[in-house]
């Protein structure tokens, strides 16, 4: 029996789950667990299919070879003493499975963009209606129904700033496989208050100005807006003391702008670490430090507040200025040529994914960047 797996809709089948069905492990009291699960399947996917071809490559692209140089001073890094080991094994394990992944992408082009989309919107529905049949059975605090009580609804979404960007794209795939463009904005604005996150309107802002404006007509602009959103958070982590004013823009009641009053404030508060970091790290902060470099400092060890850190200014401390400005670089320069028709869609998509990856808690998310170098390769066709 000769058998054969299809690698690049499996893969892909896998990385769309994480999101709505990310924390269907809090059933067995462990939370946000199934990546734990699907990445391991991914890779022996991978291994399954090299030893099955005979084939093993390595991808020298551009933002490939970013993870190569951050993986090797990954090594120095832990060498020195300034990197955790099991920072660096699993770092070594998730880049291992981006580098493969994104050469899978690359290879199939046009095709992941197209499986994505005519599937997600699918599986999203689903583990929202799966979701809420299980709250009938098990009730659980920051699990479905958020805050302690059901005012806030993410369903199997680990957090609801995750839940956010899943909805995004949940609308993405329902505009690709043509539904009415405003009854779409009416499930995004639905679903976005149903989480009452506070970056809930950044998505809404997004698809106003994708699809009813043309500020994003020229590439040009679309170009400088790209780094506009890479490198935001990384300017809020500067100014944070001066944007108090944020508390007005809260879905949620607030008392004070500091730790215990402003959700807003918990949500920025990582920036400033790693603006912090950067600046104590003075020169060196121009060089890379390998990933998890962040994670094993001081400063972030003894801040329960910091979570580890989050986005771009994660980012930028472990990738070092310089290769984050390389980075940068490639991601301006592969920003999507699409045709005027298909061009409001691929910028919905474009910058939402965007502004997860870089305002978000994890900005090498593989179903994220598993988006965004399908779109580098952007045709519209059913596959």
């Amino acid at each position: 029996m000769n058998l054969r797996i299809s690698l690049f809709k499996s893969v892909l089948l896998f990385l769309m789950l994480t999101l709505p069905f990310a924390n269907i492990s809090n059933f067995f009291d462990f939370e946000d667990g199934l990546i734990f699960f699907l990445y391991p399947i991914c890779f022996a996917l991978f291994i399954f299919a090299i030893l099955q071809n005979n084939i093993a490559r390595f991808p020298l692209d551009g933002i490939v070879i970013v993870i190569y140089i951050v993986l090797g001073t990954s090594i120095a890094s832990y060498l020195a003493g300034n990197i955790d080991m099991y920072l660096v094994v699993s770092s070594f394990f998730k880049f291992a499975l981006f580098i493969l992944i994104f050469d899978l992408v690359k290879t199939n082009g046009h095709r992941a963009i197209n499986f994505i989309l005519d599937n997600y919107s699918n599986l999203f529905f689903w583990s929202l209606f799966l979701s809420l049949v299980a709250f009938i059975f098990v009730r659980k605090p920051e699990f479905i129904f958020y805050d302690g009580s059901a005012n806030r609804f993410g369903g199997f979404h680990f957090e609801l700033f995750n839940f956010c960007f899943s909805t995004s794209v949940a609308c993405a795939s329902l505009i690709y496989k043509n539904v009415n463009k405003l009854f779409v904005f009416s499930i995004l604005c639905f679903f976005l208050y149903l989480s009452k996150s506070n970056f809930s309107f950044i998505y809404v802002i997004i698809y106003l100005i994708s699809f009813h404006t043309n500020l994003l007509s020229s590439i040009f602009l679309r170009k400088i807006s790209t780094i506009v959103v890479l490198g935001l958070p990384v300017l809020i982590g500067m100014i944070l003391d001066q944007l108090s004013f944020l508390t007005l823009f809260s879905l949620r009641e607030t008392t004070s702008f500091d730790h215990s009053g402003s959700s807003a404030f918990t949500r920025l508060y990582p920036y400033s670490l790693a603006y912090s970091q950067l600046i104590s790290d003075g020169i060196f902060s121009f060089l890379p430090s390998g990933f998890g470099y962040f994670e094993s400092t001081d400063l972030v060890k003894n801040d329960e507040m910091s979570y580890e850190g989050t986005g771009s200014p994660k980012a930028i401390v472990n990738l070092g200025v310089i290769l984050f400005a390389v980075l940068g670089y490639i991601m301006m320069k592969k920003v999507p040529k699409v045709s005027k028709h298909e061009l409001s869609l691929v910028n919905f998509i474009w910058f939402s994914t965007l502004a997860f990856i870089s305002f978000g808690s994890g900005f090498f998310n593989l179903f994220a960047w598993a988006i965004l170098a399908s779109l580098f390769f952007w045709k519209k066709s059913h596959v």
